[in-house]
């Protein structure tokens, strides 16, 4: 029981993460990006000339409360199963509709966390996606663009 509730932890972590393409709580975000830029030491992007009010910041500013449903479900393997399957539509639009700027990092996250899913489906969990240094960056990226230009604060 206990290795499922550490499993169900990373999940919801990286479940964060990828998320923050789509907008995520700055309180929520900016605790796995400390943990990250201490181990990678990434250089966050400074972005400009986009629109805080595209289709994609929107659909940022509409998960945020997803991001609350993950990270309380973490303790709950079926519950956070389905948190994380009901996510996947979000992730899928957001990687479509991201401006030129971003879209490069949304497409990693996204691309990991539909290898995620695959490896949930499978039965065997993969987590080597969503800790690679490629996707640190990308959520880090990701979350500094919500802030600088969706506007998005916790």
């Amino acid at each position: 029981m206990r290795r499922v509730r550490v499993l169900s932890s990373v999940l919801a972590v990286a479940a964060l993460v990828a998320l923050a393409a789509c907008g995520g709580d700055k309180k929520e975000t900016s605790t796995t990006t400390t943990t990250v830029a201490a181990a990678t030491t990434p250089t966050t992007k400074t972005f400009s000339g986009s629109d805080p009010n595209s289709a994609f910041c929107q659909l940022g500013r509409a998960n945020n409360e997803r991001l609350k449903q993950i990270g309380a479900s973490a303790a709950n393997p079926d519950e956070l199963d389905k948190v994380l399957r009901d996510a996947a539509p979000a992730v899928r639009q957001a990687a479509s509709i991201a401006p030129p700027e971003i879209k490069p990092d949304v497409e990693v996250l996204a691309k990991a966390f539909e290898d995620l899913l695959k490896s949930l489906d499978e039965g065997t969990p993969n987590l080597a996606a969503i800790v690679s240094p490629e996707f640190q960056t990308a959520a880090q990226n990701l979350t500094a663009y919500g802030q600088q230009v969706c506007g998005i604060a916790g």
